[in-house]
């Protein structure tokens, strides 16, 4: 996103010109406080909101998980980003409308927590001849702690290699010893909701409690419901997404069909098209005309007019037609 003319920023805040002493706040009552923040552009999505609306969809949904990880319940959004739109000025420049944001890595007290950076075999969970990278750029980084010891890499390559060289049976029997099946589930069922093109290479975020068991968690939303990379518009997806090269969420799709369904007849009893388009109308009504149109006139981003609402809407009940018919029927 950096190479986009209006540009994120993370930031931090002190007291003090010297920048010694930290400047901790809440800038929302339900938020903890903190000194680090980050500002989305969003420059790629027409709307400014698909990343943190998603988010408050995906946080509604593990807050129903009966085996939630108890870690999520201490922090702002059950693992999620969580934010709102501000005005930003730069040397009193007007710079556009931002996302005030949590920072990325709230997950709470964990043993381990690994995103993925890459796109080669670890991403999709087949073997890789070195086994995995926690280097920040090949396969995967670290988000806590700082560095990745051997035993988080071993445990990262044990759940990869069960992953790619179990049987039918022992994947079915043993999954639950490498992966909490619980979150891949709804990690499956949400990204395909909200047609997340990523979700199944990068954006995949893995924290342990344990270092035997690894619980899955989506970030970085923006990219879906028909919003492209470069802020173009794609078609809508066909059918259930994300098993055409992630081995775990093919073979996930194939030996826990039944869980899947069950789990996701159970979201749907409240999970309908009208309520993720009330989120968004929300939080489109909460940014508002004015802000829409100053931020057009800043950066001129023609996005609006081929990536609007009434694209989104489109892509929102074409989901669910597409996942009603293979997970309700």
């Amino acid at each position: 996103s950096v190479s986009y003319p209006k540009k994120p920023y993370r930031i931090k805040t002190f007291v003090d010109g010297n920048l010694t002493q930290k400047l901790s706040f809440k800038p929302k009552a339900d938020w903890h406080a903190g000194n680090k923040w980050n500002l989305k552009a969003y420059y790629t999505d027409a709307l400014l909101c698909r990343d943190v609306v998603n988010a408050n969809i995906g946080a509604d949904i593990w807050s129903t998980e009966s085996g939630l990880a108890s870690n999520l319940l201490n922090t702002n959004n059950f693992g999620f980003v969580d934010g709102f739109p501000i005005r930003v000025y730069i040397n009193n420049q007007f710079s556009g409308i931002y996302s005030f944001n949590i920072v990325k890595g709230d997950y709470g007290d964990v043993k381990a927590t690994v995103g993925s950076v890459g796109a080669g075999p670890a991403q999709y969970f087949s073997l890789s001849s070195s086994g995995v990278a926690i280097d920040g750029k090949t396969d995967f980084e670290m988000i806590t702690p700082d560095d990745p010891n051997e035993e988080i890499k071993s445990s990262l390559n044990n759940m990869i290699r069960f992953i790619a060289t179990s049987s039918d049976d022992e994947f079915k029997r043993n999954l639950n010893k490498y992966v909490d099946i619980e979150s891949a589930i709804d990690y499956f069922i949400f990204c395909n909701i909200i047609e997340d093109t990523d979700a199944w290479i990068k954006n995949q975020t893995m924290f342990t409690l344990d270092m035997g068991k690894w619980y899955f968690h989506p970030y970085d939303l923006d990219m879906s419901l028909g919003s492209s990379a470069d802020g173009s518009t794609f078609s809508n997806s066909k059918g259930i997404i994300g098993t055409e090269t992630n081995n775990l969420f093919k073979r996930l799709n194939i030996q826990f069909e039944t869980e899947i369904k069950t789990r996701y007849q159970e979201l749907r009893s409240w999970l309908t098209p009208a309520y993720v388009i009330n989120k968004y109308r929300a939080h489109i009504d909460l940014i508002g005309l004015n802000s829409y149109e100053a931020d057009m006139s800043a950066w001129h981003n023609q996005n609006i007019a081929t990536a609007g609402f009434t694209v989104l809407k489109n892509h929102i009940y074409h989901r669910f037609q597409e996942l009603d018919s293979a997970w309700l029927k």
